[in-house]
């Protein structure tokens, strides 16, 4: 019997079929054409559409011939030796698609949590716990295709708001150091927004550590100095808490909250120390 094949796509692009994984393809182009295709598992595309997403300028016979070679290398990496043909990818003559039955997406799964996390209120926190462990990183990391970009932005928005609501969810629940621990992975995807750290703050005097709430605001005003920025007088006022809570007596300013370690991730593409640049990159920014 083959192996179920899961196909990850944030954080990167990884193949995983029983013991094997597979993160390395004939061309981008070639892991592109997969991740699309896995993106919308079950629907079945004419070949010349695929041609026309991947290769929009060019001749169309020599389209038509790098189409030809990213299909067959995957069909080699896809189907080993004595795996049925067609177990993961599905192509003839006229159309290509994943088999829907045999290949499961992280997307898929994490958009699956969302789902389940507004469709059921006694379990939402389990369902948005699910989704945001499942985000490893930006959809198709290190790929720079239009529609690669598009949907970055869609799902990291998704990412955003899902933290919004898990760190709302435990904090209602008194879950604060769970609270916190997500909440420290929210203002890594923006660390110049004073809103993030805002919530941190408060979460750290819910949790009664004002020394960590005043690391956090040092931390915020290292953050806006870069846009040449200071703190808001919210922020200010939770600072001065903060100091009420230690008797009024300025704590070490140098001291650094306690943290928790986010889930291994490639590196982000997140635009996040200056404001006024893209949040995400594009084939302009933040590259070298």
């Amino acid at each position: 019997m083959n192996p179920p094949c899961r196909i990850e796509l944030l954080g990167g692009l990884r193949v995983r079929q029983g013991d094997r994984v597979i993160s390395r393809f004939q061309t981008q182009k070639t892991g592109a054409l997969l991740a699309y295709l896995a993106l919308h598992a079950g629907r079945s595309f004419p070949r010349e559409t695929m041609a026309e997403l991947l290769w929009p300028d060019g001749d169309p016979s020599a389209i038509r011939n790098r189409l030809n070679q990213a299909i067959s290398s995957l069909r080699r990496q896809l189907h080993p030796p004595g795996c049925e043909p067609g177990y993961v990818l599905q192509a003839d003559h006229l159309s290509l698609q994943v088999n829907p039955h045999t290949v499961v997406t992280d997307v898929a799964e994490f958009e699956e949590a969302l789902q389940a996390a507004e469709e059921s209120e006694d379990s939402a926190t389990q369902h948005l716990r699910q989704a945001v462990d499942l985000y490893q990183g930006e959809f198709l990391d290190g790929y720079y295709e239009e529609w690669a970009l598009l949907e970055r932005v869609r799902l990291s928005d998704q990412y955003y708001e899902a933290l919004s609501h898990l760190i709302r969810s435990y904090a209602q629940t008194g879950r604060i150091s769970e609270a916190i621990e997500v909440a420290i992975r929210r203002l890594a995807i923006d660390p110049s927004d004073e809103r993030a750290h805002r919530a941190l703050m408060r979460l750290y005097l819910a949790a009664g550590r004002p020394r960590s709430a005043l690391a956090q605001y040092q931390q915020l005003v290292r953050a806006l100095a870069l846009d040449d920025d200071v703190p808001s007088e919210r922020a200010e006022r939770l600072r001065q808490e903060a100091l009420s809570q230690l008797g009024g007596e300025e704590a070490d300013f140098d001291v650094q909250p306690e943290t928790h370690e986010p889930p291994v991730m490639t590196e982000s593409v997140t635009v996040a120390s200056h404001r006024g640049l893209p949040r995400y990159l594009t084939k302009l920014w933040g590259r070298d």
